[in-house]
């Protein structure tokens, strides 16, 4: 496997770029729409903010460069209901989802605006930022403890919310080995190269 070997340096850094763009984003809404439904453990974590920083996980980092697909830091959601949980998890990976299109849109502005190179470059960098974000929240639509699926599991589970936590970093491991794994077959290339061909 020479996966890193087959990567320009180009595509890592507008990889890195794209997805610090997809944990700011989906890291606030997430975390606006959980205060909107009462919750304060966001705010007091220091998460609503559109600071990637506070969203940042380093092995969603490693894996949207890898196989462009990853997820942010998870989020406490002390005080608020299971609907309230469940309804806060559909809501933010859908209006994450709603950032593709409007990528559509800005690229052409920023090409006449700014043109060149400079244009060309960032137009790259939202085209990395559509195929993250689309494959992203597909696999954060999972309810495993590492995603924001793990919404679903505390609602239906709420008195195991430590636990389902704490088996954050299992998950961590087998997902990033079930990616090596898919990565061998060839598939996730494939699948991959098809949402990402009409950017």
């Amino acid at each position: 496997m020479n996966l890193l070997n087959d990567l320009t340096l180009q595509q890592i850094f507008t990889r890195i770029l794209a997805y610090l763009i997809f944990a700011a984003a989906h890291g606030i809404i997430l975390a606006g729409a959980a205060t909107l439904l009462g919750a304060r453990a966001p705010r007091q974590a220091g998460r609503l903010t559109p600071n990637p920083m506070a969203h940042l996980s380093l092995w969603g980092l490693v894996m949207s460069i890898m196989f462009r697909i990853g997820w942010i830091l998870p989020m406490q959601m002390n005080g608020i209901r299971r609907w309230k949980l469940v309804l806060c998890a559909v809501a933010s990976l859908i209006a994450t989802l709603a950032l593709v299109p409007l990528a559509d849109l800005l690229r052409p502005a920023i090409l006449a605006w700014i043109g060149g190179t400079a244009g060309a470059f960032i137009a790259l960098i939202l085209n990395e930022f559509q195929v993250i974000t689309v494959a992203s929240v597909v696999l954060n639509a999972l309810p495993l403890p590492l995603l924001t699926g793990r919404l679903f599991l505390i609602a239906a589970w709420p008195a195991q919310e430590r636990r389902i936590t704490r088996a954050a970093p299992v998950f961590t491991v087998l997902i990033v080995a079930a990616m090596l794994l898919w990565l061998d077959t060839g598939l996730s290339a494939r699948l991959l190269d098809a949402i990402g061909t009409g950017y």
